[in-house]
């Protein structure tokens, strides 16, 4: 059976908590001291060290939830479906990497897992669910210089897109020109990650739609 507590290990979970609170601290510090003083431009002037502190926060909040979901939960047996070698399907069409060790593609099988991992695969299953292939949006980035999977990067790049955007609309003349002008990048990076996204989607459709037209 897979043992899945190495991938949250103490010292990591440590880590990630202190991201979290210095991320919660960069939020309300320019708040509080925009609220004492009564001048909104203290919160604006602080605008960026918001930003940071709400990747900090979104980053460790995943973590935990992750943690939650996968540790401090209970596994189950659940139905999943063997939609190619080493990669099965659960009931909400989302892929989890898992050793198939020869079974057949394309039946469904029972596992013992938690939200996120298959722990041990026991024996085919009779009960079938409606087939879907769904990427997760926010842990998939597709990028000019490579595809980035099961890995929350993208948030950083909407991150630093937000960031050059408020910088640009509250910056001075020349310098919100030359602010915006560099934000141009990462707009482009966003556009190529959603427009591949999109032709995935459809390649998805297409190959569950070929599964179940094969299965009849």
């Amino acid at each position: 059976m897979k043992d899945i507590k190495s991938d949250y290990p103490f010292g990591g979970m440590l880590f990630i908590s202190v991201l979290g609170t210095t991320g919660l601290g960069l939020i309300i510090f320019p708040i509080v001291e925009s609220i004492k003083s009564k001048n909104i431009m203290i919160f604006l002037n602080g605008l960026d060290l918001v930003l940071f502190g709400l990747v900090f926060l979104i980053f460790c909040s995943a973590a935990w939830i992750s943690f939650i979901r996968n540790i401090v939960k209970k596994p189950r047996e659940e139905t999943v479906f063997l939609l190619e070698e080493n990669c099965f399907l659960n009931h909400k069409g989302k892929k989890i990497k898992f050793s198939s060790n020869g079974l057949k593609p394309h039946k469904y099988y029972k596992a013992y897992k938690t939200s996120d991992f298959i722990l041990e695969i026991r024996e085919e299953s009779q009960d079938h669910f409606e087939l879907k292939l769904k990427d997760s949006f926010w842990l998939n980035w597709y990028s000019p210089y490579g595809d980035f999977t099961n890995i929350l990067l993208l948030p950083i790049v909407y991150f630093f897109f937000s960031l050059f955007l408020f910088s640009s609309l509250l910056s001075p003349l020349p310098t919100n020109i030359i602010v915006g002008v560099i934000g141009i990048y990462p707009l482009y990076i966003i556009i190529y990650d959603l427009n591949k996204k999109i032709k995935k989607n459809k390649e998805n459709q297409e190959l569950i739609k070929k599964i179940t037209e094969s299965d009849k």
